[in-house]
């Protein structure tokens, strides 16, 4: 169980890292003091302070470059020019009353009906598909009370009404029969865990292994007029450290130790001090944590 807010809420949770942590997501202080990140965005327009193109809210991508972890310079291997002094002089505050949902009595409500469908669909419009190349799927996570393990049901298109929900409470008994053996006859409760909303896009392209090779092949390549080293902040147990910053195609099997940037056209892999990293075959990046 997590906490969040002062409000107990069950999320599933996994011991990782948390990964595509959204680099528009907007840090602000609440009123105990503490760091909070999002739900505010900044969207793709007008995006992080350092894009230029008028943010002025404190985003992930905007720390990510004042403490040097991000090229100060340019992103996407140079075809986007960013402004560091704007990422470090990003207001660093932001009023917690304006924050986005409001987590009360078990449930969690969103301001504006449809918003996620829309960030949605205009995430993926900006990264050059179509509207007839979107598809939207939302589901809900249910399960009888006292259970530890739920059945994810699809949600009907259309609005959310009683009969909806008597359609989900069919759905999920269906599942649950067909998965356990059994239902309840009895009329007994089912509960809403989590709710859900999935994107996907679909090329209408055949693409390849090997176009897939090609465009790994290409990355490096635009990462390739990578400069040596730059200064990055890791924490006071370390503070500001060299650091060299280099391309994957430079990696190879043997373990390099950080700290070190690994810079390409549409990513950036930091190695924290301490940390040992490598390449194999297939090109990916190996890091041991506390490598001996």
């Amino acid at each position: 169980m997590l906490r969040g807010g002062g409000y107990l809420s069950r999320v599933p949770a996994i011991d990782l890292a948390e990964i595509g942590a959204g680099g528009v997501s907007i840090a602000w202080i609440d009123r105990g003091g503490a760091l909070r990140v999002g739900p505010q965005s900044a969207r793709t327009e007008p995006g992080p302070a350092c894009y230029r193109r008028g943010g002025t809210e404190p985003t992930v991508t905007d720390a990510n470059v004042a403490l040097r972890y991000l090229n100060p310079e340019y992103l996407v291997g140079g075809a986007l020019e960013i402004d560091a002094d704007l990422a470090r002089s990003a207001p660093e505050r932001r009023d917690c009353r304006s924050a986005g949902a409001l987590a009360r009595g078990g449930r969690v409500r969103h301001p504006q009906r449809g918003q996620l469908d829309y960030e949605a669909r205009e995430t993926l419009r900006s990264e050059g598909f179509a509207g007839s190349q979107i598809e939207i799927e939302r589901l809900v996570d249910l399960r009888y009370p006292g259970q530890t393990a739920e059945i994810t049901v699809p949600v009907p298109d259309g609005p959310v009404t009683s009969a909806t929900l008597a359609g989900l409470d069919e759905a999920f008994q269906r599942q649950h029969e067909r998965s356990y053996g059994y239902r309840s006859e009895e009329g007994e409760r089912v509960e809403i865990v989590n709710v859900r909303l999935r994107a996907r896009s679909f090329s209408e392209d055949d693409f390849s292994a090997a176009d897939l090779a090609r465009s790994s092949d290409q990355g490096s390549a635009a990462g390739a007029g990578v400069e040596g080293d730059r200064r990055a902040y890791f924490g006071r147990a370390h503070g500001w450290v060299e650091t060299p910053s280099v391309t994957r195609a430079e990696l190879d099997r043997t373990a390099r130790r950080g700290p070190m940037i690994i810079e390409e056209y549409n990513a950036t892999v930091l190695v924290p001090p301490g940390a040992a990293v490598s390449g194999d075959d297939a090109s990916n990046i190996r890091i041991a944590i506390d490598a001996p």
